[in-house]
């Protein structure tokens, strides 16, 4: 990328009347390889230090989102500083020197341990401990002292709990522990012992991994690891078999496996380099009990795939459900496969990975933002490795714009714009390109993504960074002219904005009030938004919005007409609850339409028959969703019709809908209805038969389900109380006890089949709120839809769209005057595909703009 990057830079230089970088003859062809190597690190240095030339100046402080109270080596509580007055360590580069812990034997009362010095990790054999520094989530922190060197050290209790389960009853155990060994207090030694994380791990005898004290859901998967080598084989297909061999059962070994893939070492940034750099399989510690790195590589795996195929009818333990509660179907496997890909990494990480790649895969936590960066530095190039050696004093604004310029001029890895769409806090300094890299866009179900490992089709971006201004060949594509706010409250709310916003950009069985507007002519336009007050936004006027969630939308309107017209199919016959409508079973309820239809039209059962088949078959899935979001529109305009039926001439003239402004029309209802009458008073009555079947579907989307299953579980404990109170009674045929038990039975299956049922419609309702919570659609002059991607915010009208070379979407962007642009965020538009270079981009229509270099700072 280097050599792209110096003619851009020259370029642009020339350009803007700047002065060129003059970099020094490089090395013979015959050089030694480190002569060449080092002259390379030069000019990156001297062509980032042009990018950012004021490193020294402290942005204001990123501030910090963690799910988890993940770990860093570098960590806050800092230990009486009379500890290491007398440990002192080389802060020079080049020291190897280290303190290793010496934990003192005992098997209770106080930890006591002794802190020494030694000049390499190769001196001395020890272990190498790895844990989550911090409280689990949502519990107070608390600290217990230890002794160490006779003096009392503050540590977390997670910590305390790793010592005292690592603790040998007879003999000393020697360990490198991060807060203990490195002095929290001192910012140099900090940076030279992270440094030198590397040599640590992989000088370490046995890398410990301490996962925290055991739950009671903890021992089966360790008991099943530990199983009989007779039978150690395990497969997909014989996984069942082997776990009914040693005699265990397969959902406490699956809950186990859960609970185990939940724990928060996982969320850890610091995890991939420490498991990976270990030289023997780690040893994963959960209390005092351990399993050995072979065992668990070779079972993970086909568990983690076989508690994905049977989530969600596992029955969680209260402890860690109460964790899971708000996973979605792709969340919990995502929470699974992360485990499998740590696992893995020893056997397919490569021996160093581009940094573009790895910050496209991670999704891990650090307490200290610069983590982000030096907690993976040691997987990474070693031309990175140089150039970000670790500082603490620096701030993380600043190292985070460091990194934004490395992967923009070395990696050419635009799509970072994409993956981390959060921006650096406004200020003086900051450069609106620079993302907070501790702010990763979440993993979301159906969403377009840029490729993880795009060596196929691999975006470069060409661009140059003078003077922390970013200049970059791209189009102007079109400007925003409205902008959709998306609710971040509860989730019926978010699907029924994103249901409104689908109809009105889009026309399917529903009608929108633009239906019949030329919105091709400015002149329309114009007078158009000259009608409308101020406070109201212009009713959008393109089709499109199935462009960006169609099949998925539908899927889940399918999902609604599912929930709302077949909800409880298989309820007892004798169920009675307090919705009519949901406690009959879907042919029953069609066929009372039906008799609705047919009772109020006597006359032509054809016609009724007709209409009945609209509802059913054409319009099905967006009359039941439109009865569930839009209900009191939709009773509206069918009242109002019903009004002016009796005002037209019948068989001449169409009942008109009326108007919705910003909503949507319900003209095929209404006509269809009108197809189906000869006078007033017949439209009137299938009107009014619609009307009553609507608003039965509006009332049973709040019959909770979980009443119905509940009411079913009291169904079922009257019937064993019935049966146990009945005994066995002399007379009472054999037959007639069965034929009791298969009514329990077949309650209780269908009890389990609801529970299903209800789980898994609960999580893709959640799943489908979180692909829209809070997100901005938006529409520009020209008619462009687009969709902010994930965590995008604050885009307004009079904003840019544009597209640039390299990056695998259209960017958002705000002008800053002098034809400088501010970076916003990116966006999905609606028949906009994007290749290597914008020009050869896929539109649906309209003018691109002529390609020129873009200036963002």
């Amino acid at each position: 990328m280097f050599q792209s990057a110096k003619p851009w830079l020259d370029r642009v230089l020339q350009e803007n009347g700047l002065n060129k970088i003059e970099f020094d003859a490089p090395p013979s062809r015959d050089a030694l390889h480190e002569a060449k190597e080092e002259y390379l690190l030069g000019c990156v240095e001297m062509i980032l230090e042009r990018a950012l030339p004021d490193r020294s100046v402290a942005g204001p402080p990123t501030e910090v989102h963690e799910a988890t109270p993940a770990t860093s080596h570098v960590v806050n509580a800092t230990p009486a500083c009379s500890l290491y007055s007398r440990l002192e360590l080389s802060k020079e580069r080049g020291s190897e020197s280290i303190r290793l812990l010496e934990l003192l034997p005992g098997s209770s009362g106080e930890i006591a341990a002794t802190l020494s010095c030694v000049a390499s990790p190769r001196d001395r054999k020890y272990d190498a401990l790895s844990y989550c520094w911090g409280q689990p989530t949502g519990t107070k922190r608390i600290t217990i002292t230890i002794t160490v060197n006779g003096q009392g050290v503050p540590v977390s209790a997670n910590l305390h709990d790793a010592l005292t389960s690592l603790r040998l009853p007879d003999s000393s155990r020697l360990l490198w522990v991060d807060a203990l060994c490195i002095n929290q207090g001192d910012d140099a030694e900090k940076a030279a012992q992270v440094s030198l994380m590397g040599a640590i791990y992989r000088q370490a005898e046995i890398v410990v991994v301490f996962f925290g004290m055991p739950k009671c859901l903890s021992y089966p998967f360790l008991d099943f690891l530990d199983r009989d080598a007779e039978h150690a084989a395990i497969t997909q297909d014989t996984m069942d078999e082997v776990i009914a061999a040693c005699g265990m059962d397969k959902i406490a070994i699956l809950c186990s496996v859960v609970e185990f893939c939940s724990r928060e070492w996982w969320t850890r940034v610091w995890v991939m380099q420490e498991h990976y750099l270990a030289v023997k399989e780690p040893r994963w510690y959960i209390g005092r009990r351990y399993i050995d790195g072979e065992k668990l590589s070779r079972d993970l795996l086909p568990l983690c795939i076989k508690a994905i195929q049977t989530f969600p009818t596992l029955t969680l333990a209260e402890d860690i459900s109460f964790e899971l509660r708000n996973h979605t179907i792709a969340s919990f496997a995502d929470m699974l496969c992360r485990p499998v890909g740590t696992v893995r990494s020893r056997q397919q990480t490569k021996p160093h990975e581009t940094p573009r790649f790895f910050f496209a895969k991670h999704s891990k936590k650090a307490t200290n933002p610069r983590d982000y960066v030096y907690g993976m530095r040691e997987l990474l190039e070693p031309h990175f490795r140089q150039v970000f050696f670790p500082d603490y004093t620096i701030s993380e604004h600043s190292l985070f714009e460091r990194l934004a310029a490395w992967l923009l001029l070395m990696d050419g890895w635009g799509d970072m714009l994409w993956l981390y769409p959060f921006r650096l806090e406004s200020g003086a300094h900051s450069a609106s390109w620079a993302p907070d890299f501790s702010r990763r866009v979440p993993d979301l179900t159906n969403e377009p993504v840029p490729p993880k490992f795009p060596e196929e089709d691999l975006k470069m971006v060409h661009c140059a960074i003078v003077d922390k201004t970013l200049y970059i060949d791209g189009c102007h594509l079109d400007v925003v002219d409205e902008v959709f706010q998306v609710p971040s409250s509860d989730n019926f709310n978010i699907l029924q904005s994103v249901w409104r916003l689908e109809r009105v950009f889009c026309s399917n069985q529903c009608e929108t009030a633009s239906t019949k507007t030329d919105w091709s002519s400015r002149a329309m336009l114009a007078w158009a938004s000259s009608l409308r007050p101020a406070t109201v936004p212009l009713v959008p006027r393109w089709p499109g919005l199935r462009q960006h969630m169609g099949s998925e939308f539908r899927r889940y309107n399918n999902e609604l007409t599912v929930k709302y017209k077949r909800l409880l199919a298989e309820a007892l016959s004798e169920a009675k609850t307090s919705s009519d409508f949901v406690s009959v079973s879907a042919q029953e309820r069609l066929s009372r339409i039906e008799a609705g239809l047919v009772s109020a039209h006597t006359k032509d059962l054809d016609k009724a028959k007709k209409l009945y088949s609209f509802l059913l078959d054409t319009m099905e899935g967006d009359f039941v969703s439109a009865c569930a979001f839009d209900f009191e529109n939709l009773a509206s305009q069918l009242q109002t019709a019903s009004a002016a039926a009796p005002e037209i001439r019948w068989g001449v003239d169409s009942i008109l809908p009326p108007a919705a402004p910003g909503g949507v029309v319900y003209g095929d209802l209404i006509r269809a209805i009108q197809d189906c009458s000869d006078n007033a008073a017949e439209f009137q009555g299938l009107a009014s038969v619609v009307i009553r079947e609507a608003t039965k579907i509006h009332e049973s989307r709040n019959h909770s389900m979980r009443q119905h299953i509940e009411y079913q579980k009291t169904c079922l404990r009257k019937l064993e109380e019935a049966r146990s109170r009945a005994g066995d009674p002399a007379g009472v045929a054999g037959a007639g006890r069965d034929d009791a038990d298969l009514q329990i039975d077949g309650l209780k299956n269908r009890i389990e089949s609801l529970e299903c049922t209800h789980t898994t419609r609960a999580l893709m309702d959640e799943e489908m709120a979180a692909l829209f919570r809070g997100r901005q659609f938006f529409c520009t002059r020209t008619g462009l839809l687009g969709l902010a991607s994930p965590d995008v915010r604050g885009i307004e009208p009079g904003d840019r769209v544009v597209l640039l070379d390299g990056l695998s979407f259209p960017l958002v962007a705000r002008s800053c005057g002098e034809s400088r642009l501010a970076v916003v965020g990116c966006a999905n538009v609606r028949g906009v595909k994007l290749h290597h270079k914008c020009e050869d981009a896929e539109l649906p229509g309209g003018i691109l703009g002529s390609k020129r270099t873009l200036m963002f700072v």
